[in-house]
């Protein structure tokens, strides 16, 4: 089944229990195609406010949407996915599991403006998507997975948590080269009220949960990175700038906190939260690699991203009394919590997620390539070598890329010198090499027939280095080499042990001696 070049706009479902308001991908709608649709003002009382894929459909595509604009919200229930829901049926009892979603890709969409207003994920939810499948067979390989690659997933809102992305109860899953920026999250639901009228920040970019009991008792004990909690493979993404808001009515007018101040649509104001990333459980962690976050560790990256044009979330209204230039909250207190409504704009297209070509996503350090993403948001091709983090490739940037051999001498005998040579290899661009440093002993470079040269693509240049250890330690060291390629300068390490020789002796054996004599032998211990 194919949806594809439709305009689905201003459509809406009263179905709170159903799911969504512009398309309903309901069970058993197998290999199912939603392709290069606009998808703009829907609204679902249920999950999923402009795309809904409830019950057990595989495999599944979602690709080159435009989904903006789009809330699901409901007085009295948490339902969630302002843009995109992908859920497995609650299970028939209570005690037993979900058949789970089936296996769903989501690629290259612009997911943008989108509300959760009373629950998770703004942008894309996932809950359920995991049951029997896992139940029926302890193999990962066998168990429904969610994909989500190159979407620019920008500007939406939950009311609970995951401005950008939630997962629930999803065991396996990716998510790859997406630009998740400037998304929000309100804290606004009811059955986050911890005090009268007050509640607290949760995370606003991407959000995960712990697994219900029923996974989790049927999660193999040998999966440890799959137990316990949804713990996407997070790789290659921009996680930027995704405000986290608490919700405050204790005096003065209802409102959003911090409060912040655009002079002009889109301002993003100083003071902000930002909480790209987390899990609402204690105890657990998201672990990005290979991305740029707002604050980063590890080999993840903090610096601007340089959008051509972003922008943030404000008041549809540029001047409102009292309560700042920020989003706007409705509420009727007399409800309990169950009714704060948040209101933000611009509503209109705004803003362009495409990176500049100065842009520390380009050309990254760091990552390499997966194979099974060959292309980006506008379906330009990613090279083997080097793509750029986040939904955008600038394909015309790329440079030379050298690959070096091992630097590993293994075992070498204490007081002598092994020597070892390292081959460098050039690949997409011929590349100049300008110098190299040299290594701390007891490793020594000796030559070096790469400096001054250019070498063409497929070409080879070498470097010899010795290793002389005096003990039998491991030791560990590097060099640097300097050139036009890419992630210059490049680090070479070297590595190797120093081993003592080995020492055999001649036999120890007399045979017989005449008793009352003495006998000589010679032992002889050779190196």
């Amino acid at each position: 089944m194919s949806i594809h070049r439709n305009a689905i706009t201003l459509n809406g479902s009263l179905q709170g229990r159903g799911a969504g308001g512009g398309v309903a991908m309901c069970a058993g709608s197998d290999n199912y195609l939603v392709s290069q649709n606009f998808i703009c003002g829907n609204f679902n009382l249920g999950d999923g406010g402009g795309i809904g894929h409830l019950g057990l459909s595989t495999p599944g595509q979602i690709e080159f949407n435009q989904i903006l604009f789009n809330q699901t919200f409901n007085q009295g229930l948490n339902r969630s996915g302002g843009g995109i829901a992908i859920a497995g049926e609650p299970p028939a009892a209570p005690a037993a599991l979900t058949l789970g979603a089936g296996n769903v890709t989501v690629d290259a969409n612009l997911i943008q403006g989108n509300q959760a207003g009373s629950g998770h994920g703004g942008g894309i939810r996932t809950q359920r998507v995991n049951g029997r499948d896992v139940e029926l067979s302890p193999q990962e390989i066998n168990w429904y997975q969610v994909t989500i690659t190159n979407n620019m997933i920008v500007n939406n809102v939950a009311g609970w948590s995951g401005g950008g992305i939630s997962l629930q109860d999803t065991a396996v899953s990716s998510i790859l080269f997406n630009t998740i920026a400037n998304n929000d999250s309100t804290a606004t639901v009811g059955a986050l009220l911890d005090e009268p009228n007050a509640t607290t920040p949760k995370p606003a970019g991407i959000s995960s949960e712990r697994h219900s009991p029923g996974l989790d008792a049927v999660l193999p004990s040998g999966g440890q990175s799959r137990r316990g909690f949804s713990n996407p493979d997070l790789a290659q993404n921009i996680v930027w700038h995704n405000r986290a808001f608490s919700y405050d009515a204790t005096t003065g007018p209802p409102r959003l906190v911090p409060v912040l101040d655009q002079t002009a649509v889109g301002d993003c104001p100083a003071g902000a939260e930002y909480w790209d990333l987390g899990v609402l459980d204690p105890g657990f962690e998201l672990k990005p690699r290979f991305s740029i976050l707002t604050v980063a560790t590890g080999d993840n990256i903090s610096e601007d991203p340089q959008f051509l044009s972003e922008y943030c979330n404000g008041a549809r209204v540029l001047r409102v009394p009292d309560a700042g230039t920020t989003m706007q909250v409705a509420s009727e207190v007399t409800e309990g919590g169950n009714f704060i409504d948040v209101r933000f704009g611009p509503l209109t297209p705004f803003g362009n997620y495409h990176i500049a070509d100065t842009s520390p996503a380009v050309n990254p350090c760091g990552g390499g390539a997966l194979a099974s993403v060959d292309h980006d948001f506008d379906n330009e091709g990613r090279p083997p070598e080097q793509p750029d983090w986040g939904a955008d490739e600038v394909p015309y940037l790329l440079g030379g890329v050298v690959d070096y051999s091992s630097g590993a001498f293994g075992g070498v005998l204490i007081g002598t010198t092994a020597t070892l040579t390292i081959t460098a290899t050039v690949s997409v661009a011929p590349v100049t090499f300008f110098s190299s440093t040299d290594p701390a002993a007891p490793f020594a470079k000796t030559a070096d027939t790469c400096a001054g040269t250019t070498v063409p693509v497929g070409g080879t240049c070498t470097f010899t280095v010795t290793f002389s250890p005096t003990s039998g330690t491991t030791s560990s060291g590097s060099f640097d080499v300097f050139n036009d390629a890419l992630c210059s300068p490049q680090t070479v390490d070297l590595s190797g042990k120093g081993i003592g020789g080995v020492v055999t002796f001649s036999s120890g054996a007399f045979g017989e001696v005449t008793i009352g004599t003495t006998a000589t032998l010679t032992i002889t211990a050779t190196v």
